[in-house]
């Protein structure tokens, strides 16, 4: 479930930040829901082993930085893409910022899990 949750916020920011932001440029729709894809599918398995070890934090900045990199390299990796790397450190903050509650929700729900906030 969480997966498909983070598919769907994710592909939505970027579909509309292609469409109203001028420093994010797909040609279709495809180039947006396959990096969304590849953020929810990292994300779901990141969730499950590297969030119980790492804690909320230090897990939610390597994803933040693990997508801010990604979302720069689309412009080398698709043709018609065009991300500047303020527009990519913008979404993936804000990208961030719900990884954060996420995380903090998750690890408060798991049985027996302590939420280690800090690391």
């Amino acid at each position: 479930m969480n997966g498909w949750i983070k598919w769907a916020l994710f592909s939505t920011v970027l579909l509309g930040f292609s469409r109203y932001h001028t420093g994010v440029y797909f040609k279709g729709r495809g180039e947006p829901l396959l990096i969304a894809a590849l953020f929810a599918i990292v994300g779901h398995y990141a969730d499950r082993f590297v969030l119980p070890r790492w804690g909320n934090l230090r897990s939610a900045t390597a994803g933040t930085l693990f997508m801010i990199v990604m979302l720069w390299m689309q412009q080398w990796l698709f043709s018609s893409a065009r991300i500047r790397l303020s527009s990519a450190a913008l979404i993936g903050s804000l990208f961030g910022c719900y990884e954060v509650g996420v995380h903090h929700f998750l690890l408060s729900t798991r049985p027996g899990a302590r939420i280690k906030l800090n690391g």
